[in-house]
C-alpha cells in the first residue's frame, strides 16, 4: 500500500487576527485570511456552558459571520479555520464574546 500526498494544494494558512464582537442581538466574528488556496471556512463555537467546540458553519467564502443563534446573557468562544480539497488548517487562538443587549 502506499499513500501519495498532492503538495501542489497543501492545507490552507490559519486564519489570524479573528475578533468576535458583541452587536446587542447577535455576534460579528470576522479574520483576516492569510491563504489564497482556501475553498471556505469553518466556525467552532463553544458556549460557556459546554464542554467541546461545535462546527456552527461551514462553506464561509467570506472573512466574517454572524452568529444569530446566540441568546442574550450567554458567553461564546468561537475560532475559524480555512479549508480546501487537502484538509483544514491549524486551529488558531479562540476569541471570546458575551451577547449583552
Amino acid at each position: 500500500m502506499s499513500i501519495t500526498c498532492d503538495i501542489s494544494v497543501p492545507v490552507p494558512s490559519t486564519p489570524i487576527f479573528i475578533t468576535a464582537t458583541n452587536a446587542q442581538t447577535q455576534v460579528n466574528i470576522a479574520w483576516t485570511d492569510t491563504s489564497n488556496d482556501e475553498t471556505g471556512f469553518k466556525i467552532y463555537r463553544k458556549l460557556n456552558s459546554e464542554a467541546s467546540y461545535t462546527q456552527l458553519a461551514t462553506g464561509i467564502v467570506i472573512n466574517s459571520y454572524v452568529d444569530t443563534t446566540i441568546t442574550e446573557g450567554q458567553t461564546a468562544s468561537y475560532y475559524v479555520t480555512a479549508y480546501n480539497s487537502n484538509g483544514e488548517s491549524g486551529k488558531p487562538v479562540a476569541v471570546t464574546a458575551t451577547l449583552d443587549n
